[in-house]
């Protein structure tokens, strides 16, 4: 019987717990929302050690937006429960409601366990809800120290099974106790009793300001740990606070308690209305932090509707989300996020003009017929017996954000330095997918526009230590989406925000001698009356790759026509062209968008009357298709220029052509070892493995289209590989390469490591490759 009894309770006492937790709806999703970005959003793991570098601004505002939506979701729930809603009736009345009957008090004795319980629940729960934001967010940062020194304390223990033991923890003392106290009140009560009301309440405060000090210390990885400690401190001290509030002075008063959430609540939704319509403002802002005031828009929006709607006795939260839908669904088709144009002038150059791939090898070698003859002859001189070979490259780029693009660029830049004339007389093309694409649109922009040598690598690593991600995700949380659901043209698009600042930040990080982002794409090869190249030389080719949404399908912006047997691709320009009658084609900063839009980040750029085009790494990450298409189209012409009688028609016998395929880990290509794996989960395990099983097979036929031998991979090592020592450390550690958008030093200088070990490495293919072109 007594077995019986205590399932009894426990079942009601569940029943009533689900009650409570249905007032605080918001919190719960608000808690899963932060749970998902700082554990799940890979950026998330970057940023949160990149606060290690913030100023003092940034780190309060970073507090200030955590504490206040742990705040918002302790005490806003309690005006939407049925014995306190009935007294909302105007505004005076919520800022001076006095709320003493609904906290706890002697008087619960005189109810029934299951009504007492119920009160003391309903008081809890929020509480609980508000601590554990802070609590998921210091656990996010434990999650980071231990993917980069899991044996070093306090990184040793796994922030998940912490997570779970605290949830779990919290049920029982939450669901069990003998009386109509849970034992967390018991724990409570005995706490304020022991130490003192008015002592533990400021003793709470001052451990608030102690961890927000403490983490004013931190300025390395060495220091993550203080970031942790703060946000568990602020995280108790919360809990402890709201439980000891009614003897602390200055917040014992309800009225007062609301003003001061409102103030801060209305301040930071200001703040995020302002990097909404200001969006190069949010470029100085940690992206976390832009995340962070966005929930705090919202849940101060959806309370301030909920709360208005028990005043008016109304559904305003459903009328209203259901009146957005209706009006999203009505609009939003006359607006689709349409690309950028160049028109007028800049669009004279037609893309039915552009030199076919046959044209374009004859001028490319012609150009270089006197550096390719003495290439030949000098290896001829070192070796009578040998046939020598004259290195042509076709470079593809693996995707994966500012990372690969960066890592693109120091490999272009150091193969540069150890191979003569690496650019302008081996280089023939160039292709990839999103970042890495990217990376070699900035090296392409840099090397036509003349920068030295020298400068190559300070001016990426300064190009993609931008913050290009806070403004996209500001906008894509805020501007975009409000324009998406009313159908207005209001604010800025994201996707030519992101196109300004790659502009802005490569001109300014040379000082204005690049500005080629701005330009149209076929400048960079024709005059735009003619078909005569620009400085009367051929530079490489570069082959921007785009996903078509409503087909699934390919599409490539080129510099030379396409011949569809070898690239199988929608020809872009030409679409465009054709759709604009000649009035109308794209800039490289459009093209370079149209391949990298970030899934989710960036939106899918709109080409009217022909669909939308999203990343490319959706069709293929590697750029390997176009890679393969250039190289099946080079040995084709080989071939067919063997009884020509061009001029210089020796030479194409002479041409040895590899393919270079610059990779940053984010596939792996090798196959995984053969487990078992149940009926139920394998059709959707296959689906989730498709594209990284497409990926290898493209890896695979681009390496086969090169000529025999000369594939080469020169890959990023792994994070658990790379060891650095950054200034301030005593220990190296391994810092995180995030996929993203935004790079602190500590990453730019793993990956510079990550060279290094390359350089060392005399086998790897980064020094094989240098070797067999210089000794060819």
């Amino acid at each position: 019987m007594k077995n019986l009894n205590f399932i009894q309770r426990l079942t009601r006492r569940l029943g009533i717990l689900y009650d409570a937790t249905v007032f605080n709806f918001y919190g719960i999703i608000l808690l899963l929302l932060v749970y998902l970005f700082y554990w799940n959003f890979p950026q998330a793991k970057e940023l949160l050690l990149a606060l290690n570098q913030e100023g003092w601004f940034q780190v309060t505002l970073f507090f200030a937006t955590l504490v206040t939506m742990a705040a918002i979701n302790w005490y806003l729930p309690r005006y939407l429960y049925a014995e306190n809603s009935s007294k909302i009736k105007s505004w005076r009345a919520f800022f001076e409601a006095d709320m003493t009957e609904h906290c706890v008090t002697p008087d619960v004795e005189t109810l029934d366990d299951d009504q007492a319980y119920r009160r003391r629940l309903i008081e809890m729960v929020p509480r609980l809800i508000g601590a554990f934001i802070l609590m998921v967010v210091a656990l996010g940062v434990l999650n980071v120290g231990h993917e980069i020194a899991p044996h070093r304390l306090p990184w040793i223990f796994p922030a998940g099974y912490i997570l779970l033991g605290l949830i779990l923890l919290t049920a029982v003392l939450l669901l069990f106790g003998r009386t109509n106290n849970p034992l967390l009140f018991t724990f409570s009560d005995l706490l304020r009793d022991t130490i003192g009301n008015w002592i533990y309440g400021y003793l709470m405060v001052v451990a608030v300001l102690l961890g927000i000090a403490l983490f004013f210390n931190a300025g390395d990885l060495n220091s993550l740990q203080f970031l942790m400690y703060s946000l568990v401190l602020v995280s108790f001290s919360f809990l402890f606070v709201v439980m000891a509030r009614r003897n602390i002075a200055w917040i014992n008063k309800d009225a007062r308690v609301i003003k001061i959430i409102c103030i801060l609540a209305v301040s930071l939704s200001l703040c995020f209305l302002l990097i909404n319509f200001i969006p190069s403002l949010s470029q100085h802002i940690n992206p976390l932090i832009c995340a962070n005031l966005a929930f705090v828009f919202y849940l101060t929006l959806l309370y301030f509707f909920r709360i208005l709607g028990v005043s008016l006795k109304s559904y305003i939260v459903f009328f209203f989300l259901l009146t957005a839908l209706i009006v999203a669904n009505v609009t939003t088709s006359s607006y689709h996020h349409e690309i950028d144009y160049a028109t007028g002038e800049e669009a004279r150059f037609q893309p039915d003009r552009r030199l076919d791939m046959r044209e374009y090898l004859q001028r490319w070698v012609d150009d270089r017929a006197p550096q390719i003859r003495q290439y030949l002859a000098e290896r001829r001189a070192a070796d009578s017996t040998s046939n020598p070979r004259y290195p042509l490259l076709v470079i593809s780029s693996e995707g994966g954000g500012s990372r690969s693009a960066y890592w693109t660029n120091i490999v272009h830049d150091y193969l540069d330095q150890q191979i003569p004339a690496y650019y302008d007389q081996h280089i023939f093309g160039l292709t990839g997918a999103s970042g890495g694409n990217t990376g070699n649109s900035t090296y392409f922009s840099m090397k036509q526009a003349g920068v030295v040598q020298d400068s190559i690598h300070s001016y990426a690593r300064q190009m993609f230590m931008g913050n290009f991600l806070s403004s996209s995700l500001t906008l894509l949380m805020g501007a975009d989406l409000w324009r998406s659901t009313l159908g207005l043209k209001m604010g800025t698009d994201r996707a030519k925000q992101l196109e300004y600042e790659w502009t802005k930040q490569l001109s300014d990080v040379s000082q204005g001698q690049v500005d080629g982002y701005s330009d149209p794409f076929l400048n960079f090869w024709y005059e735009s009356g003619d078909t005569r190249f620009k400085d009367q030389r051929t530079p490489p080719i570069l082959l921007l790759n785009t996903t078509h949404v409503q087909s699934g399908g390919h599409a490539i912006v080129s510099p030379v026509q396409l011949r569809a047997n070898f690239y199988q691709a929608m020809d872009l320009l030409q679409v465009i062209d054709t759709m604009s009658r000649g009035k109308k084609t794209i800039r490289l900063s459009t093209a370079n968008l149209l391949n990298a839009s970030f899934p989710y980040i960036n939106p899918a750029g709109n080409v009217k009357n022909v669909g939308s085009f999203v990343d490319a790494g959706y069709y293929d990450n590697y750029g390997a298709q176009s890679g393969r298409g250039i190289l099946l189209h080079l040995r084709h012409l080989r071939d067919s220029m063997k009884q020509s009688t061009a001029v210089n028609a020796d030479l194409y016998q002479q041409l040895v052509f590899y393919s270079i395929l610059i990779r940053n880990g984010t596939v792996d290509p090798s196959p995984t070892r053969n487990t078992a794996i149940s009926q139920l989960v394998a059709p959707a395990s296959a689906l989730g493995k498709l594209r990284s099983g497409f990926n290898t097979n493209n890896r695979w036929q681009l390496r086969e289209a090169a000529d025999p031998g000369h594939q080469y991979d020169i890959e990023l090592p792994k994070q658990s590989d790379i060891s650095v020592v950054l200034p301030g450390h005593s220990e190296a550690v391994s810092p995180i390469v995030p996929l993203a958008r935004y790079l602190t030093s500590s990453a730019l200088e793993a990956m510079d490591e990550g060279l290094r070990i390359l350089e060392r490495n005399d086998t790897s293919d980064l020094n094989r490759l240098i070797q067999d072109i210089n000794q060819h």
